[in-house]
């Protein structure tokens, strides 16, 4: 494991490491399945719109992979629609599909789309500081849109020295493909970098497949350090970093 001196680079995850969305998808899913008319799959349970939305989003991930698209493409108007189909034909809906999945999609791209998360408090002190001590900072996030928007908002974005984000397959963490990018173009081997995120499956996996220090910080996922490997560093809160690299 490489020894916390020999860090350069420190990359971090953004949803629930450095922000934190208030958005409850589920619970926003089933308030629009009543304005729409399908008042009884308002309460359907957590499972089976969990599998709804599985569903689904099989379809677009093999989508995504027949197309080839790129690691930086997010989804029309139109995959979107034909998305929110395929969850209402797994909710068990079989009529008047288009309509349907066409007012589901609007209330989506009016609401969760352009939703802006809240920077966690103390993240800005955190990162500021460990700017100042030379190291460079990058970010990688599993998500449609480009983040800079939002770290713009919230003064931090010219701390980072590289920024990715990807939804896509092969792309999209558990992958390391934006940690070793993003580690090229900071100009640091993968191995002298750090990288600090909030899932066992996504973050620490794709630290360990890029050859970084995985670092898991819980103060959003308390469970996750139930299922964390012997060994991994585990912090609850990102001011441990500050006595960690020095």
């Amino acid at each position: 494991m490489t020894s916390l001196d020999m860090i350069k680079g420190i990359i971090f995850d953004l949803d629930d490491t450095l922000y934190r969305s208030d958005v409850w998808v589920s619970d926003l899913t089933r308030k629009w399945l009543k304005e729409i008319g399908l008042d009884d799959l308002a309460t359907c349970s957590d499972q089976e719109l969990g599998q709804a939305f599985q569903d689904a989003r099989r379809w677009l991930n093999e989508f995504m992979i027949t197309e080839g698209v790129q690691s930086r493409w997010s989804p029309s108007h139109e995959i979107w629609v034909e998305y929110g189909k395929r969850i209402l034909i797994s909710l068990g809906v079989s009529e008047d599909l288009d309509r349907l999945a066409g007012e589901i999609t609007e209330k989506w791209e009016a609401t969760v789309i352009p939703w802006q998360s809240a920077l966690i408090p103390d993240c800005k002190q955190v990162l500021e500081e460990l700017h100042s001590r030379g190291y460079k900072l990058g970010l990688a996030s599993n998500r449609w849109g480009d983040p800079s928007g939002i770290l713009k908002r919230d003064s931090i974005y010219d701390l980072f020295a590289a920024i990715e984000h990807s939804l896509v397959p092969g792309y999209r963490k558990p992958s390391p493909y934006m940690l070793l990018k993003i580690s090229s173009r900071m100009d640091i081997n993968p191995m002298r970098c750090a990288f600090i995120g909030d899932f066992i499956e996504l973050d620490v996996e794709a630290a360990q497949r890029a050859q970084m220090l995985p670092i898991l910080i819980t103060w959003e996922r308390p469970d996750e350090a139930k299922k964390a490997p012997p060994n991994l560093i585990v912090i609850d809160h990102i001011k441990a970093l500050l006595n960690m690299f020095l």
